[in-house]
């Protein structure tokens, strides 16, 4: 792992820590290991990781430099609830780690069109 973060490695002292952010629940994250000079790029790695989906009621990818805070697990169900369909799907850009404390922008990335393909799921 580039970063040297061995999830193994890093929950074996804290696994029983109650409240760990990561390691009390370590069951719940699921993991493939591949070497870097593997990689295919983004699109072949979120493709792959949506092949691990078995049915959970909620499904999240992110980039690796997503910051989180407090609660944001209770703030995503809130807002995907308050769509009233159960199909829903939210999709944003972070803002970079830099941005995190900023109040204003003068623009926002956002996706200008989608449209499903033929051999879209």
């Amino acid at each position: 792992d580039p970063d040297g973060t061995n999830f193994d490695e890093y929950c074996g002292p804290n696994a029983k820590e109650e409240n760990h952010p990561l390691c009390s629940r370590i069951d719940h994250v699921m993991k493939v290991e591949l070497h870097w000079t593997k990689s295919e790029g983004p699109c072949v790695a979120r493709a792959n990781a949506e092949l691990m989906y078995s049915g959970q009621e909620y499904a999240m990818q992110i980039d690796a430099h997503t910051t989180f805070v407090q609660d944001w697990d209770k703030m995503l169900i809130r807002m995907h609830d308050a769509t009233n369909n159960e199909f829903a799907v939210l999709s944003g850009y972070p803002r970079s780690e830099g941005e995190v404390s900023r109040t204003s922008f003068s623009n926002i990335p956002m996706i200008c069109t989608a449209q499903m393909l033929d051999w879209s799921v």
